[in-house]
């Protein structure tokens, strides 16, 4: 049997081949028969969320938080995803898991890293003036019983 036999498959042919969006098309037909409906996805990235989280952020010497780009000339992602790197290695070097981290092993963490932050070329240049008094704080988030609950611990100063 020959496509000549199936006017329809003919006619689907030919309409696909006008069609400038082939690409689009095969794309979207995957997704439909995947299930990947964004932001409804099947994927086991996006099926579950964990139950706690945190979050860091600098503040100055009053606990005022701080801008990081204009203080530091980084985004507040970036600085979680050094600081964190900083903590994996710290718990493999201390052979210790995260909640065991007694608060002078975060300063050792922390304070490093602020350090860098304010001796970096960056930091003078972004615009305002360097804070005399630079805090890193963490912020653990957690979902409890339907309701969030939020504890804010100091991680590191430098003067």
């Amino acid at each position: 049997m020959t496509a000549a036999a199936f006017p329809p498959l003919l006619r689907a042919r030919a309409f696909l081949r006008r069609l400038p969006c082939k690409p689009l098309l095969v794309l979207t037909i995957l997704c439909l028969t995947l299930k990947e409906q964004y932001p409804f996805s099947h994927f086991p990235m996006y099926s579950s969320f964990k139950n706690r989280t945190y979050y860091v952020y600098l503040a100055d010497g009053a606990d005022q938080p701080l801008p990081s780009v204009p203080t530091v000339g980084m985004r507040t992602p970036t600085l979680k995803k050094i600081y964190d790197g900083e903590v994996r290695r710290a718990l493999r070097e201390w052979r210790v898991r995260r909640p065991e981290l007694t608060a002078e092993q975060k300063q050792a963490i922390g304070g490093p890293i602020l350090e860098r932050l304010k001796n970096s070329a960056t930091a003078p240049q972004v615009g305002e003036a360097f804070p005399e008094v630079l805090r890193l704080y963490q912020v653990d988030i957690k979902l409890t019983g339907g309701e969030f609950q939020k504890r804010r611990t100091l991680i590191a100063e430098v003067r």
